[in-house]
This record gives structure tokens, C-alpha cells and sequence, in this order.
């Protein structure tokens, strides 16, 4: 009975050690993306020409770069709020930095955009990794709807075919409106094999930490009717 015992917490141990370096991983990784950002220029002066090629191998594409900026401004769903203040270009995603008060506004609004041309027939998702929820994308002006995406982590992606087009992302935020999300471009199989690995790793983190809690709790009963 004590052998079994131990086994069980061990096995309980185990899932609650993996569940916390699922965590770290995925903190690990986002803060590696944004320090690695500002080396990665794909995007100049606001146009992008996609590297069909490197899209075609990889299943991804990164749009990183030079982004046009509207601050306090929401330039397709209201194009006369705040036209005064003009744009400026500035490297996306921007790091996290309160000090940086190209950020602040007192509407929480903010708009980014640039053109894209992507060569072939075919369409792509595009998605913004760490995209806050009251943002919405534009393409050639028109507001896109999340695709229909089984993973509820992975939906906040939206099509776009081949050609060239205008995007435009929006933010509304109670502060800082800085883009901190990461923008990428994907093959449909890499995308959905994406979302697969995404959701794979989100379940095991919640389950595990759902199995820590109770077995906390547990431990915690038995220590005190022990005493």
C-alpha cells in the first residue's frame, strides 16, 4: 500500500513538474521572439514583398519590420478621428516599454498598416501571435472575421489571398497601444499544425496545474487531521 502510494506521487509530481515547464517554455520563447525581433527586417517603409520561395519551405513568414503608425487613431473604422495627428514609421512588434511615450494616448486607440504582395494563387492565414482582444484587421479596408478554427487559441486568424493588399491592424487598449503581437503568415497545413502543437501544449499546462491545486489541497487536508 505505501509502494503504491508513492508511485501516485510521483506520477502527480511528474505532470505537475511538466504542466510548469510547458509554462516557462512558452514565457521562454515569447521573450527569445522579442529580443530577436529587432534583427529581422522584412517589412521596409511600410511594403513587403513575401519571399514565395522561404513561404513555400518554411509554411511561415514573418512580417516583421517597418510598420506605419496612427496613434489615437482608427484610420478604416474612423478615418476623421484624430486625422491631425499624422503617422510616423516604427519597428513592429514594438517591445514592452512604459518609459516610451510614442505609446501613450488618452483614447487607447491606435492603428497600424502596411502593404503586402504575395506572389501565386494560392491563400494564406495571417495571425498575430500574442494579439490583445479588442484589435481587429483590415485588409484593402474591409474588417475581416476570424477564421473558423476548432482551437480556441488559434481563431483570431484571418485569410488573405495572393496579391497585393493593404493591411491594416487596430488596437483599443485602456493604456499603452503598443503592437506587441508578433505578425506571421502561414500555409493553411502549417497553420493548422500549428494550432494543433498550440493547443497540445495549453492542455497539458492547464490540466497539470489543475492536478497541483487539488493535489495541494489534498496534501494539505490530510497534513492537518494528521496533526
Amino acid at each position: 500500500m505505501k509502494n503504491k502510494t508513492v508511485n501516485t506521487d510521483f506520477v502527480i509530481f511528474a505532470l505537475c513538474l511538466i504542466s510548469l515547464m510547458c509554462i516557462a517554455a512558452r514565457i521562454v520563447f515569447t521573450i527569445i521572439q522579442l529580443n530577436a525581433s529587432d534583427k529581422l527586417i522584412y517589412v521596409k517603409d511600410a511594403q513587403c514583398t513575401v519571399d514565395q520561395q522561404q513561404l513555400d519551405i518554411d509554411g511561415k513568414y514573418l512580417l516583421y519590420g517597418m510598420w506605419e503608425y496612427y496613434p489615437e487613431q482608427h484610420i478604416c473604422s474612423s478615418p476623421s478621428l484624430n486625422s491631425d495627428k499624422g503617422g510616423s514609421v516604427i519597428h513592429i512588434p514594438v517591445q514592452w516599454n512604459m518609459c516610451d511615450d510614442r505609446f501613450w494616448n488618452t483614447s487607447g486607440l491606435s492603428g497600424y498598416r502596411m502593404t503586402i504582395t504575395i506572389p501565386g494563387d494560392d491563400s494564406y492565414i495571417l495571425y498575430l501571435h500574442g494579439m490583445p482582444s479588442h484589435s481587429s484587421i483590415y485588409i484593402d479596408r474591409r474588417l475581416c472575421p476570424p477564421i473558423d478554427n476548432y482551437n480556441y487559441l488559434f481563431n483570431r486568424g484571418v485569410e488573405i489571398p495572393s496579391g497585393q493588399h493593404e493591411i491594416v491592424i487596430e488596437f483599443t487598449s485602456d493604456w499603452l497601444t503598443g503592437f506587441y503581437a508578433f505578425p506571421w503568415l502561414y500555409t493553411h497545413s502549417e497553420f493548422q499544425k500549428q494550432a494543433s502543437l498550440s493547443q497540445g501544449i495549453w492542455e497539458i499546462s492547464i490540466g497539470g496545474f489543475i492536478i497541483a491545486t487539488l493535489y495541494g489541497a489534498i496534501f494539505l487536508r490530510k497534513s492537518k487531521e494528521s496533526l
